[in-house]
């Protein structure tokens, strides 16, 4: 079932740049946000952890790049790592994670 959501109101060079990015994607507007809110839902829709600012400065919090963000964000949070301790712990969760996911596929689908 669908429904009508929302309308907004834009900026008319935001509108003029969209314009050009479904071109270039051989879509309407309607069909470039409905695909940007549909794969918004798709990375967020299973909740991000609500953070206060205050633990953002407590160094014992640890964050990382969402799983499936580009792997440019990846390739620079590991490049931007400045504790051994902290690349090791990384390192054992990401083994962890893949133990996970081996033992998933085994027992298929």
């Amino acid at each position: 079932m669908t429904e009508k959501f929302m309308g907004v109101n834009l900026d008319e060079e935001i509108i003029k740049q969209l314009k050009i990015i479904a071109a270039r994607e051989g879509i309407n507007l309607k069909e470039l946000h409905k695909r940007w809110l549909e794969e918004g839902v798709k990375k967020h829709g299973d909740g991000n952890p609500a953070f206060t600012l205050d633990q953002w400065q407590d160094k014992s919090m640890m964050a990382v790049p969402a799983v499936f963000r580009d792997i440019r964000f990846w390739t620079y949070y590991i490049n931007n790592i400045e504790s051994e301790k902290y690349f090791r712990q990384l390192e054992t969760q990401i083994y962890s994670l893949k133990e996970l996911l081996d033992k998933r596929w085994v027992r298929g689908f």
